[in-house]
């Protein structure tokens, strides 16, 4: 039976016609012929329920063999037998005897017999048990009415009546009302009935309201009227009675709640042998218990017990055939219990079997999400785990009280992903909510200790997280034991501490203590943190040069097959790199493809899901693996063999270079989603997110007072763009095919692409195993290379620091000013000539060299390095081809055929300041929302030899037949870009830029590298508190970042200019070696891109870029024009110096 019928609600209608019926009560038949039911009530004082039904059994049976079906007479014995078995709280089996009783009164006395009333008021209660979707609303309609026109509502029938209007209220977390409702059934009952029948048949009322003050918290006043009502049923014998029963399994849950656990405990048992008393060794209730008494020992770390009660309860369940929530929920809390002890399979084969059953609107559901994102972060795909983080915590708000251990799980998860990504700033938020919510509960949590010291500890304040973490284990210590699984998780963390502190002896001694922990409540093997804390046992031990004392500990790890590929292949490489240390470099290298090579295709599969910037964040947080690979590699250098060279090759396409073309092919997806989405009649969702972006990139460049007048979080606004760009990137990923995804590309695809004269330069930057220092090596490759050849080009602190400052002082360049100094061979000798004698003793003559720059040769032009034995620079000797993703080499030539001819050139800004550095007066100050001592963002000045530089440009683009758009001044508009509606073959941009590491660094939320850098617009000069709405609303405040540029749409513009540009700023790279500018035009679709190095003479500039377009236009190749545009400046006697012709550079 589930919502009632048409003819049912019809009765309602009905009954305001008909004339009132008799007032007087019409109760359960007393006395049928030999049977009575004081004896049924006999039974149920002493919890004899079993003998109870066999005697009801008997009674119906007497009644049947008078030969009449539906007879009245059987309504009370049936009513009874349904009520005695949802006393033994077999639910689903009670509401049959319900449904028949109804039946046969429909047929015989009709509906308003008042049996009616007790009969329906008994299968709602149910059904609200149950939690079936039922139209309660009309239930109470009915009962009331019947109530209302025949028996009255001082009744017993309307102390059922108002009981089940409170169960309702506490569904709809209405809990005042609900304990009205609750205490007026108690009076009505109290007033009608004597003292032992009130305790016998309805304190079950006080019962459900001391459960209600547990669902607020409210532990102590619901231990004060269990213990009373506990007094009062033993002074009545009835210690033995369902409501006895029922009331030890509450109390016992409320000491849980309350953390008394060794009361709990006490109680539990007691309700374990009421339940054997009451029910039966076999009884449904008796599993419940066993079930609820496990919550109680997994707190105080007993989990052979917990395993044991579950299995048992589960059981039971499933011999009695019962599949509902408490089963269901059982379920769910063994494959919790099965994740902390490592039994990973187990608990997967049982998340498995319930996610097929689970109701996600049901109770369960918010345990069914719990368990799923833990599962994750075991198998270390926590990453995955955002959404169901998202909706777990939505589901929980407003009932931390009803859910409370669910709560602490999800806020420690909730925790834990936000610094495992790097939120920072999102954790502390987190926290703070954690904090105003736990204030609330008479528990208080010894978990705010623990989050504050994770969030200490991801600022690198490590001896205040140590000293939070201590504060946490000795609590633990003090409330449970020494050996209490939560001190797994929280010894792991001061290791980690004492790790960076280096000391060694404090690690080992932490992971053995999480050892003996593990051992003593039973854990596999396999489970994560014990494998975590014997790696980084065996870790330390290398460190102390106890290598064969590490190697017995790796070799043993290496035997266990987990089932999760980040963890064996941390355990395959650590175990490679001490090979490495013994000089068995065999065995070493084996070890570390295997281990690279696994952990690519988890990459591959985990890839899938991620957004653009959730695969750099799991990059950088999984990262061990290729780290002890590149420490290999950093350890013998070009000695290492054909197979790590191949291999460090086939890393470096993956994830530098394949990253970038992941991203593209991301937009691409979106795009055609936002084409499906738009002819499918529905909204323009990436239109949405691209306007969130730019309100992102709008509000990361406002002050704190101007951000403040908002009233927005800037945290929530990030969480918005991510939570969109992922659930729009999954639903776009059908409509790519599978083939599309294929991550499986090695260095040989790249070969394939070569022509018989082309050879390919990747530049790398290899840490070694402590990561204190890198070196840059080359990995160069022709067509006939056998494999990649690794050149060792020096260490990273003497490139990047030394010799570039030297290389800024050959190019006459002194803090951007042109200044006459003489050149040094060094320069060209350092980063270039090792590649070049590698490439002349390959036997090759190229005709084009493909360089994908990274680090320090994103900021050098490498054709300005002079070479000391010719006098030339490289631009005359080598013809450079610079690419920032080698993926796409290709050995064909074409001649550029572009049909689209239109441009777009935008340039001169007005910024109104003459003069480089601008000075704001307090006023300003003021208006532009500063604080006191708060630093100013910008310092920006004029350029009107751009605004030249642009005519000249566009003669040259109208002569040859060009649609030309031209932007200068206050027309130079940020919103130009943002909402361009087309894609020119041509963008020409001549501004200023910046790369700013620094800017608002005290906001953890600006984290992302694509915010950091990008172009200066008009916009900008009007941004004071007067249009601060209305900068966040469009997103436009003429500050256009490389986080905005990706979403542009510019898949036919074959050719992007910066022009004029501030000198390192725009191009300067991040931990990645990535110019964000460069990478967010050419995932917005743009093929080329041209920007500068250093700030360039305007005249030279100008020059410049009028005979590249002018020979552009004629030769239909922009790498030759470009080159030839650099010699013909170069030839300029006054302009020969490459300060002037080598301060930009074309990349593919």
């Amino acid at each position: 039976m589930s919502t009632p019928s048409c003819k049912f609600i019809f009765k309602i209608l009905v009954l305001l016609q008909v004339l009132l019926f008799d007032n007087s009560i019409i109760g359960l038949a007393q006395t049928i012929e030999n049977y009575n039911v004081s004896v049924v009530n006999n039974y149920r004082q002493y919890g004899e329920m079993d003998k109870a039904e066999v005697y009801i059994d008997k009674w119906i049976k007497s009644i049947e063999n008078e030969g009449k079906p539906n007879s009245i007479k059987l309504v009370a014995p049936l009513i009874w037998k349904g009520r005695i078995i949802k006393e033994k709280q077999e639910y689903t089996r009670a509401i049959q005897y319900f449904e028949k009783a109804i039946d046969i009164i429909d047929k015989s006395a009709g509906w308003m017999y008042p049996d009616y009333i007790i009969a329906t008021n008994y299968l709602l209660l149910i059904y609200l048990r149950l939690g079936d979707d039922v139209n309660v609303d009309v239930y109470i309609s009915l009962i009331e009415t019947l109530e209302k026109n025949t028996i009255g509502v001082n009744t017993t029938y309307n102390v059922h009546t108002l009981f089940n209007k409170g169960l309702i209220e506490v569904e709809r977390k209405n809990y005042s009302i609900a304990d009205d409702y609750f205490l007026e059934a108690i009076s009505v009952a109290r007033s009608i009935v004597s003292p032992f029948n009130y305790l016998r048949d309805y304190s079950i009322i006080e019962v459900h309201r001391a459960k209600l003050y547990n669902n607020q918290g409210q532990f102590d006043k619901s231990i004060a009227i269990l213990i009373d009502l506990e007094r009062e049923l033993k002074q009545y014998d009835l210690s033995k009675s369902v409501v006895a029963a029922r009331l030890l399994i509450v109390l016992s849950d409320t000491y849980v709640l309350s953390q008394k656990f060794a009361k709990a405990i006490e109680t539990y048992q007691k309700a374990e042998k009421t339940a054997i008393e009451v029910y039966g060794k076999k009884s449904i209730a008796l599993a419940n218990v066993w079930i609820r008494a496990s919550e109680v020992n997994f707190q105080i770390s007993n989990l052979p017990k917990v395993k044991d009660l579950l299995i048992k309860g589960i059981t039971i369940y499933e011999k009695n055939g019962v599949r509902d929530q408490i089963y269901q929920k059982a379920k769910l809390q063994l494959a919790s219990m099965y994740l902390y002890t490592g039994h990973y399979a187990q608990s997967k084969k049982i998340l498995e079997e319930v996610e097929h059953s689970i109701d996600h609107y049901g109770t369960n559901y918010i345990y069914y999400l719990s368990v799923k994102v833990r599962q994750l972060k075991f198998q270390d795909k926590f990453i995955y785990s955002e959404f169901d983080l998202l909706e777990l915590s939505t589901r929980l708000r407003n009932n931390y009280y009803e859910y409370i251990y669910s709560y602490l799980v999800c806020s420690k998860l909730t925790i834990e992903f936000n610094l495992t990504y790097d939120r920072i700033h999102r954790a502390e938020q987190y926290l703070e909510e954690y904090k105003n919510i736990i204030e609330k509960f008479t528990v208080k949590s010894n978990l705010v200790n623990l989050f504050q010291a994770l969030i200490l500890k991801a600022k690198g304040q490590n001896n205040e997280a140590l000293e939070f973490l201590n504060l946490v284990s000795d609590k633990i210590s003090e409330d449970y034991s020494e050996y209490n699984v939560s001190l797994i998780q929280v010894k792991y963390f001061k290791a980690e501490i004492y790790k960076i502190q280096n000391k060694p002896f404090k690690v080992i001694e932490l992971c053995d203590e999480i050892e003996e922990i593990a051992i003593r409540n039973e854990f596999a093997a396999t489970e994560t943190f014990r494998l975590k804390a014997k790696l980084f046992k065996a870790q330390e031990l290398i460190e102390l040069n106890q290598l064969d004392s590490a190697k017995s500990q790796l070799e043993e790890l290496s035997k266990i097959t987990v089932g999760i590929p980040i963890i064996e292949t941390r355990i395959l490489s650590q175990l490679a790199y001490l090979y490495a240390l013994e000089d068995n470099w065999s065995k070493a290298e084996t070890l570390i493809v295997k281990a690279t090579n696994q952990r690519m295709l988890f990459y591959d599969d985990v890839f899938k899901k991620l957004s653009q910037e959730e695969k750099v964040m799991y990059l950088r947080s999984t990262r061990s693996v290729f780290a002890i690979f590149d420490a290999m590699i950093f350890l013998r250098g070009e000695k290492s063999s054909s197979k790590m060279i191949e291999q460090c090759y086939n890393i470096e396409i993956r994830y530098r270079n394949l990253l970038k073309n992941e991203a593209i092919l991301s937009k691409q997806k979106l795009n055609l989603l936002e084409d499906y989405s738009l002819e499918s009649g529905f909204s323009n969702y990436l239109e949405k997110l691209n306007a969130l972006r730019s309100r992102i990139a709008a509000i990361s460049y406002m002050t704190e007072a101007q951000r403040d007048s908002l009233h927005i979080n800037p945290v929530e606004e990030i969480d918005r763009v991510r939570n969109l760009e992922k659930s729009l990137l999954s639903a776009a990923n059908t409509f790519v095919a599978a083939d599309q995804d294929n991550l499986d590309i090695t260095w040989k695809y790249i070969q394939a692409n070569l022509g018989e004269h082309d050879v390919v330069v990747d530049i790398v930057r290899i840490k070694d195993y402590k990561e204190n220092n890198s070196k840059y090596f080359a990995l160069i490759l022709n067509k006939n290379s056998t494999a990649p050849q690794l050149i060792a080009l020096g260490y990273a602190k003497y490139l990047d620091k030394v010799m570039y400052a030297e290389y800024q002082n050959s190019l006459h360049i002194k803090e951007g000013i042109y200044t006459l100094n003489s050149s040094s061979s060094n320069v060209y000798d350092t980063y270039w000539k090792p590649i070049k004698q590698a490439i002349e003793e390959s036997n090759v003559t190229p005709h084009r060299i493909f360089v994908s720059p990274h680090g320090i040769y994103s900021l050098i032009n490498i054709n300005t390095l002079k070479n000391p034995k010719t006098n030339k620079y490289v631009l005359m000797e080598d013809y450079i081809f610079l690419v920032s993703n080698t993926l796409n080499i290709t050995s064909e030539y074409k001649l550029e055929n572009i049909e689209n001819k239109r441009a777009l050139m935008i340039g001169n800004p007005s910024f109104s300041v003459s003069k480089k550095s601008k000075k704001i007066t307090l006023q300003e100050r003021t208006n532009l929302g500063y604080k006191e001592g708060e630093k100013e963002m910008f310092e920006l000045y004029d350029l009107p030899g751009t605004a030249l530089e642009i005519e000249n440009v566009e003669k040259q683009l109208l002569k040859n037949n060009w649609d030309v758009t031209v932007l200068l001044g206050e027309e130079a508009r940020e919103e130009e870009l943002i909402n361009l509606n087309y894609s020119p073959s041509v963008i020409h941009i001549a501004t200023h830029g910046f790369f700013d590491n620094t800017i608002n660094a005290e906001y953890n939320f600006i984290n992302k590298r694509l915010l950091k850098s990008g172009l200066y617009f008009s916009e900008i000069k009007a941004n004071n508190d007067s249009n601060i709405q209305y900068r966040y609303n469009n997103g436009t405040d003429g500050i256009l970042t490389a986080y905005e540029v990706r979403s542009l749409n510019l898949d036919s513009t074959e050719l992007v200019v910066l022009s004029a540009c501030q000198t390192e700023n725009i191009t300067s790279i991040d931990d990645d070696g990535i110019s964000a500018l460069l990478f967010a035009f050419n995932v917005a679709g743009a093929k080329s891109v041209i920007m500068s190095l250093w700030n360039v003479d305007d005249y030279a500039t100008q020059q410049l870029m009028t005979t590249f377009y002018k020979k552009w236009l004629i030769c239909k190749d922009r790498d030759q024009a470009f080159r030839e545009a650099q010699v013909e400046r170069m030839e300029d006697s006054l302009y020969n110096d490459p300060y002037f012709w080598g301060g930009f550079v074309l990349i593919n």
